[in-house]
């Protein structure tokens, strides 16, 4: 005879119900019961595994796009680099002067920290802070050129209606603001890679001398002081003492 156990149900009222369950269903049922327990117990052990994967998967990717918006910013820095490099060279070779060793200490030490450390943004700064000091922007926005650079007129004339805004056209210290019976008001900037920039026939000076100028600051207003027949700015440019022509640095006008 089987061994089975009795169950028995006695409500408060009605008839009793019984119902039993042999060992052997039993432990079937208690075999059945350890197997899901150890199916649930396995899948989470599972998740936990995935989910920590996926964990190191999302912090590979974030720190890889990272990586890849430093290298992007690495490589653009690297291409004003070199552009800067060839148009420092291109100055020196036509001028026929020696960079001064401030640029060249500063072009290597930014190509090196460039190389091990890739301190993108800072390295970006120094380039902009030299680049600074080169007068490659117009002095005056608008108007037009009326006279060009030539041996007995070693400037270019810029005519515009008066009181146009002038602008430094580099960084640079003002040594001289003031009258002169030839150039009316003018201003005299200098900057320590070697360019003097004059500007003359201006109505007003708007900088005393001993300022230190940025490069597109306003600096005074256009006008027909001294030996002028119209209103225009007297641009001249030195490089080291020597006049160079300022279209050789200017951006072509459309």
């Amino acid at each position: 005879m089987r061994k089975k156990i009795v169950f028995h149900i006695i409500p408060e009222s009605g008839r009793v119900v019984e119902f039993s369950i042999s060992y052997r269903m039993l432990r079937f049922l208690g075999v059945i019961a350890i197997l899901v327990l150890g199916g649930i117990v396995y899948m989470g052990f599972q998740y936990g595994r995935v989910y920590a994967v996926y964990g190191k998967y999302r912090l590979l990717q974030n720190e890889n796009k990272r990586l890849k918006e430093e290298v992007k910013k690495i490589k653009v820095l690297e291409k004003k680099l070199r552009e800067f490099e060839i148009l420092s060279r291109k100055l020196a070779s036509a001028l026929g002067v020696e960079r001064s060793p401030d640029w060249e200490k500063t072009l290597k030490k930014v190509a090196v920290e460039v190389n091990t450390t890739g301190e993108a943004q800072s390295n970006r700064d120094e380039v902009e802070e030299l680049r600074r000091y080169i007068p490659d922007i117009y002095p005056v926005r608008g108007g037009w050129i009326s006279r060009g650079y030539s041996d007995k007129h070693p400037a270019i004339d810029i005519s515009a209606p008066p009181g146009t805004p002038v602008y430094s056209p580099m960084d640079g210290v003002v040594t001289f603001s003031g009258y002169d019976k030839y150039f009316g008001y003018m201003l005299r900037i200098e900057n320590k890679q070697g360019f003097t920039a004059i500007l003359g026939h201006n109505k007003q000076n708007l900088v005393g001398a001993g300022r230190r100028v940025r490069k597109g600051e306003m600096v005074a207003l256009l006008g027909s002081t001294g030996h002028s027949t119209a209103p225009h700015l007297h641009y001249e440019l030195m490089m080291h003492g020597r006049h160079v022509d300022p279209l050789n640095y200017l951006p072509e006008r459309r």
